[in-house]
């Protein structure tokens, strides 16, 4: 008896014993101490352990732990880390919500001005790209094509060379893309594009990227026809500290970049600087780069409400590129096989990286007109955030842009400029170019030519430069009221575009001979530095006010937005015309011709001044004859020209918009929106002022769209569907035609309707495996044929105009596409994933505007192949002893797939005469980043 009641006393020991170390239960959910949103993937473990999880699509996090005292380590990307001690007790231990917060000041308040969009609030359809994505991804790919894997979304490498890349949402291209950087629009003022290799060095300093796709809910009036991508740059680090980060790759690719932080001091000042530099030879032949980006931001929390941030950043460099599309013949050899190009500074180079648009100068790669390319684009940019109670806030941002660089052009006497061009798009050379035996540019016989030219330098290298002074201001009002927020602000902006051809090579020649400049001596010697071509400033002045009301209570949230503004231009061309204080007084003078006698006494005592004057105003080669000559006997040319002057008048067009959407929670795990909208646009530049002169279009319209979208979501813990459908009418496609006379017209009714549907998914079936899908359809046509009849302003018909575009498939982009993305962490801090992307659809690019022959109607460009592309990758984080260190490695396009991914519509619509680009093959990265 007594040897079993020991028994039963030592069981009883040790079961106690083992009940005080069984796992328990941790559990709780994480979010956005600003937004209150999920933080989907972020990481909790034990201190000292390995014992831990990640968070699900909820944000919510379960995991079994000893009873007893622990440390929780709570992380997650782009926030800052979290130690939270905790006693857990037997039976379920719930740690209720987690709030993180962002590892950056005053990011809240920049995602305000932005107009970043929530899930299940905003009623619109998004994709956002987040940090870790975005350092995990880029690799070889250029900015936009980070968003291959979102919806409706087709962007390539375009010409190849470094920033070259371009992208397409829902069928439209850029100039119908808004692209906001902090809020900030960065769309060319003149022509609604956006240069990516301005802005090549942007992913080093990008925090996260947002895609709206459709109009958006930006409340400014910009061309958001097919979407907006809303960029969101890094601000200043909440922590002291920063990082050097070390990259290489394939084709002599090396990065190296640092960040260092003050974090927020004790005075309420903090300061980041970030740097880096990045050079190759590039994948395709000839297209070696040198790059640099840097960020500043400067901010001092004044009091807890006032808030003042200085932003700078910008991404020098220059890059040389691919000139011209080639034939599909031209990259195969008579077997069928990629053709291998061979010289001492490539070997054994594929068909897919074939560029012809180069030569040799001493003893360098050096590449000839639309081949290279050099920029630098600093934004700086000022921002005050005023908390002016708990409800209302007004924050404002004072900007500027200083741009400077341009593209290497060939500018040559009686054509022969062909001596050193290819033909575009064909990239066939002309009978003139001038190759070496091994074909490539052979600039020493055109150096030669030069020399023993006894009228100078018969081609001469040139830049075709594009310089800028943008001013903005963007301020904007938030308060709340009741149920409703609230949003009123401006937005103005003047823009200043510097357009101008400079000689920067006589090629061995003495001078070069131009006329284009009427002001000019004929036959007068120019040298390095000297403009010839052209020479004009485009300035755009925009003024611009919005408002915004939102609305949300329970599981509604609904916004209504209206935006007005107008857009003033102006031209002023210094080549085209002779300055205006000479026309003017060239007007006067010419005014007083009946009387001979004032006529004489007014144009002697003008000429005795007139020599000063034109010191002054740069028109001192003009003789006291051709002045004379000028004033005299032009009466013809002062009545063609109507009293033009180098600089024109002001046209202003006034522009507005109107949307707004409504969102429903059916539950906490289904919701649906709907969205809809109209806007006008004002003309492009190119369309107010014709022929490149001072050619006032009178007649010139507004373009127009108008786009609904329908979408409803579904979301768990480890399932989150989206699905949208959408419709977009673009109305009134800018088209002119001049006719008869020199008579200009106008014309109405080409309209394009782009319609389809998107879905993604994101599936997470266990802590360790996170799976996204996406597909997206599309069905982008011209809607309608153009036909007008043509009258001059007495009603008389004079000429018709047809174009015919209906059912016509809108090219350059793909129609269809599916993308499948997965991440695996097989163990602790290491990640394995790969994303397949598959484009289908395509159609070659076109001019719509030039289907004006009835043999056109009904026939679709040329369907270009099918292809996919699939990418691997790799991270691992570790501790390499006092730094945390990451190391993320990449390969894309592991299959190395030989694919088209650019082509210009051919004359029979097919793949044997169309030009095309062929996309990269396989390609590798690797890097190592340290954090201290």
């Amino acid at each position: 008896m007594r040897k079993f009641s020991m028994a039963a006393i030592l069981l009883m020991v040790f079961t106690l014993a083992g009940l005080s170390t069984v796992a328990q239960t941790i559990s709780g959910k994480i979010i956005d101490a600003e937004t209150d949103e999920p933080l989907i993937g972020a990481t909790i473990r034990i201190e000292g352990t390995s014992q831990g999880t990640a968070t699900d699509l909820d944000g919510g996090f379960s995991f079994e732990a000893p009873t007893g005292e622990h440390t929780l380590i709570v992380s997650f990307v782009g926030y800052i880390k979290k130690e939270i001690p905790v006693e857990v007790q037997q039976g379920s231990n719930n740690l209720g919500i987690i709030k993180m917060q962002s590892d950056a000041i005053g990011l809240q308040e920049i995602k305000v001005v932005a107009n970043y969009a929530k899930d299940r609030q905003t009623p619109v359809s998004i994709s956002t790209i987040e940090p870790q994505d975005i350092e995990a991804k880029i690799s070889s790919k250029q900015f936009p094509e980070l968003l291959n894997s979102t919806p409706s979304v087709y962007a390539t490498k375009g010409s190849g060379g470094y920033g070259d890349g371009r992208i397409n949402i829902r069928g439209f291209d850029s100039d119908n893309i808004g692209v906001l950087i902090n809020g900030v629009p960065v769309n060319d003022m003149e022509n609604g594009q956006v240069y990516w290799s301005n802005w090549a060095g942007l992913s080093d300093v990008t925090r996260t990227m947002q895609v709206q796709r459709g109009l958006g809910a930006s409340n400014l009036a910009i061309s958001s026809v097919g979407g907006t991508i809303n960029i969101i740059t890094k601000s200043t680090d909440a922590k002291k500290g920063g990082s050097v980060y070390v990259a290489t790759g394939n084709d002599g690719y090396a990065k190296r970049s640092f960040t260092v932080s003050t974090g927020l001091m004790d005075n309420n000042w903090a300061v980041t600087l970030s740097g880096a530099k990045t050079t190759g030879e590039g994948y395709v032949t000839a297209t070696n780069f040198e790059a640099y980006s840097y960020f500043l931001n400067v901010s001092k929390k004044i009091s807890d409400r006032h808030m003042l941030s200085l932003t700078a950043f910008g991404a020098p460099q220059w890059h040389n590129q691919r000139g011209s599309y080639h034939m599909v013949d031209d990259y195969y050899n008579e077997k069928g096989e990629f053709i291998k190009y061979e010289n001492d500074f490539r070997d054994s180079k594929q068909g897919p990286r074939l560029n012809t648009h180069y030569g040799i100068r001493n003893g360098e790669i050096y590449n000839s007109g639309y081949a290279y390319n050099e920029y630098h684009k600093p934004q700086i940019s000022l921002n005050h955030n005023w908390q002016i109670d708990n409800d209302t806030r007004l924050s404002t941002a004072l900007y500027a842009s200083f741009s400077n660089g341009g593209g290497r052009r060939v500018s040559g006497r009686d054509n022969k400029s062909r001596w050193l061009e290819f033909d575009f798009p064909t990239g066939e050379p002309y009978e003139e170019t001038k190759l070496t035996a091994e074909g490539l540019l052979d600039y020493n016989a055109v150096i030669e030519e030069n020399k023993d030219s006894e009228n100078g330098s018969e081609v001469v290298m040139s830049m075709a430069n594009n310089y800028h002074d943008w001013y903005g201001i963007l301020s904007s009002f938030n308060t709340e009221i009741n149920d409703f927020k609230i949003t009123a602000g401006i937005d103005g902006r003047y823009y200043k575009g510097y357009h101008f051809t400079e000689i920067t090579d006589l090629l061995g020649g003495g001078y070069f001979k131009d006329n284009s400049k009427v002001s000019r001596a004929a036959e007068q010697p120019l040298y390095e530095g000297d403009k010839i071509n052209y020479y004009n400033t485009g300035e755009v002045l925009w003024e611009g006010l919005f408002a915004q009301a939102e609305y949300l209570q329970g599981a509604w949230s609904a916004f209504v937005t209206a935006s007005i503004s107008n857009t003033s231009y102006r031209r002023v061309d210094y080549f085209n015309y002779f300055s205006d204080d000479v026309m003017q007084e060239a007007y006067d003078v010419y005014s007083l011709t009946e009387d001979d006698t004032t006529y004489s006494e007014e144009y002697n005592t003008w000429q005795s001044l007139e020599q000063e004057k034109l010191d002054e105003l740069d028109q001192s080669e003009l003789t006291n004859d051709q002045m004379k000559e000028l004033y005299q006997n032009n009466e013809a040319k002062f009545s063609e020209m109507d009293h033009t002057y180098q600089t024109t008048d002001w046209q202003n067009f006034f522009a507005y918009s109107l949307k707004g959407g409504v969102n429903y929670n059916f539950t906490e795990r289904i919701n649906a929106f709907v969205n809809g909208g109209y806007f006008t646009r004002a003309p492009f530049f190119r369309y107010v002022f014709l022929n490149y002169q001072n050619d006032i279009n009178e007649g010139v319209k507004h373009e127009k769209a108008t786009s609904a979208e329908i979408g409803g979501s579904y979301k768990s813990k480890s399932v989150k569907i989206d699905i949208t459908l959408y419709h977009t009418q673009w109305i009134d496609k800018a088209v002119t035609r001049t006719v008869g006379n020199n008579l200009t017209a106008n014309l109405t009714g080409l309209n394009a309707a782009h319609s389809g549907i998107e879905f993604e998914g994101r599936f997470k079936p266990t802590k360790n495996l996170d799976i996204n899908a996406m597909a997206s359809f599309g069905d982008w046509k011209w809607a309608d044929n153009l036909q007008a009849a043509i009258f001059d302003d007495e009603q008389n018909l004079v000429d018709s105009a047809f174009v015919y575009a209906k059912d016509i498939r809108v090219g350059n982009t793909a129609q269809t596409r599916y993308s499948l993305s997965a991440s695996y962490d097989p163990f602790d801090n290491f990640s394995v994933g790969a994303t397949y992307n598959h484009y289908a659809d395509l159609y070659a690019d076109f001019d719509v505007e030039n289907r004006t022959s009835k043999a056109s109607e009904g026939v679709n460009p040329w369907k270009m192949p099918d292809y996919g592309v699939l990418d691997i990758r790799l991270r691992y984080n570790f501790t390499l002893g006092d730094f945390d260190a990451t190391l993320v490695g990449n390969v894309d396009n592991l299959l190395d797939t030989k694919y088209i991914s650019d082509a210009m519509n051919g004359v029979n619509n097919d793949i044997n005469t169309s030009p095309v680009y062929y996309g990269y093959g396989r390609t590798w990265r690797a890097s190592l980043k340290l954090n201290f």
